[in-house]
């Protein structure tokens, strides 16, 4: 069992959740993700890390809720506990070295950042949806923004 230490909703069906887990913590990277059982019965449901706090142990996840499973994980309070969590797992990605980055996993925000890159002067790396790899698209400014 997993203290939930934060929950908060950010729109009608986006959930922050904080939850104490020292294993996850421990060796989680950008681009990892956990699977949750919110309870005995629940399915598993896997979840991308939003962020960590290693001094305190407490792993963040943002989820939607649509499905059963995540209503019973919406459901639950700060103090009370979920089932199961399990992770880091995914290949994380290597973010060292690239300068100013922004990272997005849609499309259209994509096309957006391209076309601002030309004034901002910034890497865009796109990390596909489907999880098939990584696609970085350097500036056309500077070639390169290093």
């Amino acid at each position: 069992m997993y203290k939930i230490t934060k929950v908060k909703e950010l729109t009608k069906d986006i959930m922050l959740m904080g939850i104490e887990a020292a294993h996850v913590v421990k060796n989680c990277k950008a681009g990892n993700f956990v699977i949750v059982i919110p309870d005995e019965t629940g399915e598993r449901i896997p979840l991308t890390i939003y962020d960590w706090d290693r001094s305190k142990n407490i792993v963040y996840i943002i989820y939607m809720v649509v499905g059963l499973s995540t209503m019973k994980l919406a459901a639950l309070k700060e103090g009370e506990f979920i089932y199961a969590i399990a992770g880091p797992l995914g290949r994380h990605f290597h973010v060292e070295n690239y300068g100013n980055a922004v990272v997005v996993g849609d499309l259209e925000i994509l096309k957006l950042l391209e076309s601002l890159q030309f004034i901002l002067c910034i890497w865009v790396v796109f990390v596909h949806v489907l999880g098939t790899g990584i696609t970085t698209h350097h500036c056309h400014v500077c070639h390169g923004c290093l």
